[in-house]
């Protein structure tokens, strides 16, 4: 049995009232599409963890937030760290989105890091695309007004932060000169800037009919999603100090020939009527790099990743093109970018009449498999994989790429967050059952982890057993493969 492809069933209008939960599709199992999150994961027994030899310490964690905690202002954060996520930078602050409990002000983007929580931006209402903006209490923003709903869930994933702490982050506005905009927190001065808003001028002429999530680099580079238009057609953009250009549209000319026919294809449509394009993202190094995803038409359709310099696209992998596995790559999700010009990447592969799926990291002519179903990991099998997303940064400039998934040992199902080394091997470092910080175990994992340079690594994840603290947001370090 091999995994059944969803990647092209999940390329339409997704509709949802609650994006946290749309999570559950971009996770693939070997034998059912939807995976059901919930506190303490699918069938977690802490004592049958406990007794099955695992090591209780294999990486130390370090929680950095965590449910309940106090917010600066008023609440205490009400997170849910396994379905929201958080970026992490290569000091070891965290971002993330969380709801806030207790106050009007029930919403908000923070990062955290040793040194304690930090609010940057605090929204009241019904949430992102809800159609509640709240009673005006939110934080004033740059475009007028104030912020209201954010956008939880992966997608649109979790808010990116750089080395500089510099956050970008997506909100609805109440009052403002546009209800919704994709927003940078500036660390050095703590301002907050419009990166694009609904109604801003298109590079493609008209203006943004809607917003999606972006990915940014050291530079303060920002690539981002977006319809101009009517059209639906999610295109790719970059932001760079206040200007804003195209990088890559529906219909401009793609290498070797044909015409580009699809790049962000996952949209989301919300309760207040209106949609955002969610994926495939691009990613963009501190070269300038940008990383995407994108469909070719030139007779038939053709699928694959490509590297960009903002203008000029090349080819890096293409259907049909045989991967390391053996077989043919049959589907791409979106590639994430390291500083050394490598990608890393979900993709589906023909094996004959078969069909699979494996991540694979590197660049042409240099591929590897990274993690396939059915690979051997600890005592038991790989049977779930989650789609590679950005902005999530799994892949560090080393060439180290950190994935969960979920092993089935017998018949039981465990999550699990290993590294995929340069050469191959594989090293486990957070194990559902795990002791967490915070007391408790380690149970549902946030499926898009993030690493950084210094080989830290984010572990969004429920802590069923800790007093008080539901889920938590974790950083694991000092680990030996």
């Amino acid at each position: 049995m091999v995994g059944k492809s969803i990647i092209a069933s999940w390329t339409a209008t997704l509709l949802t009232a609650t994006p946290a939960l749309a999570q559950a599709p971009f996770v693939k199992m070997s034998d059912h599409a939807v995976v059901e999150r919930m506190v303490g994961g699918p069938g977690f027994d802490a004592q049958r963890a406990a007794s099955t030899g695992w090591s209780d310490d294999p990486c130390e964690l370090l929680g950095l937030a965590r449910y309940g905690q106090d917010v600066p202002g008023g609440g205490t954060l009400v997170s849910i760290a396994f379905a929201d996520g958080e970026s992490i930078n290569s000091t070891g602050r965290i971002a993330f989105l969380s709801r806030v409990g207790g106050a009007d002000r029930n919403q908000g983007i923070f990062f955290a890091d040793q040194d304690g929580l930090v609010p940057i931006v605090m929204g009241c209402g019904g949430g992102g695309g809800s159609g509640v903006p709240g009673s005006g209490c939110g934080d004033s923003s740059p475009i007028g007004g104030t912020f209201s709903g954010l956008f939880p869930g992966t997608p649109p994933g979790p808010p990116p932060i750089n080395n500089s702490g510099d956050i970008l982050f997506i909100a609805d506005i109440d009052g403002g000169s546009s209800p919704r905009g994709l927003f940078l927190y500036q660390a050095d001065t703590g301002d907050i800037r419009k990166v694009a808003a609904v109604g801003d001028s298109s590079p493609l002429g008209g203006s943004f009919s809607a917003i999606g999530p972006g990915s940014i680099n050291n530079s303060r580079q920002v690539v981002f999603l977006a319809f101009a238009g009517t059209s639906t057609d999610g295109n790719l953009f970059l932001w760079d100090d206040g200007a804003v250009s195209k990088v890559v549209a529906v219909g401009d000319p793609a290498p070797g020939g044909g015409v580009f026919s699809a790049i962000g294809t996952e949209r989301l449509g919300y309760v207040d009527g209106t949609m955002m394009p969610t994926g495939p993202l691009g990613a963009i190094n501190d070269l300038g790099q940008i990383s995407f995803r994108g469909y070719v038409s030139r007779g038939e359709s053709l699928g694959g990743i490509f590297l960009s310099d903002g203008t000029a696209h090349q080819w890096y992998v293409r259907y049909g093109d045989p991967t390391p596995m053996g077989g043919t790559y049959a589907d791409f999700a979106a590639p994430s970018l390291n500083n050394a010009g490598e990608v890393a990447f979900f993709s589906d592969v023909r094996l004959g009449s078969d069909l699979t799926s494996a991540w694979f990291a590197g660049s042409p002519g240099n591929w590897r498999k990274a993690l396939a179903f059915f690979d051997p990991v600890d005592d038991g099998q790989v049977r779930g994989l989650a789609f590679s997303r950005n902005p999530l940064t799994p892949l560090n400039d080393a060439g180290r790429l950190l994935l969960w998934t979920t092993i089935r040992t017998g018949t039981v199902d465990q999550e699990r967050l290993v590294i995929s080394e340069p050469d191959g091997s594989l090293s486990t470092v957070v194990r559902e059952g795990d002791v967490s910080p915070f007391g408790g175990r380690i149970g549902s994992i946030h499926a898009w982890p993030s690493l950084n340079n210094n080989d830290q690594g984010t572990v969004g994840a429920s802590t069923p057993g800790a007093p008080g603290v539901f889920n938590a947001f974790m950083i694991f370090q000092s680990c030996t493969p």
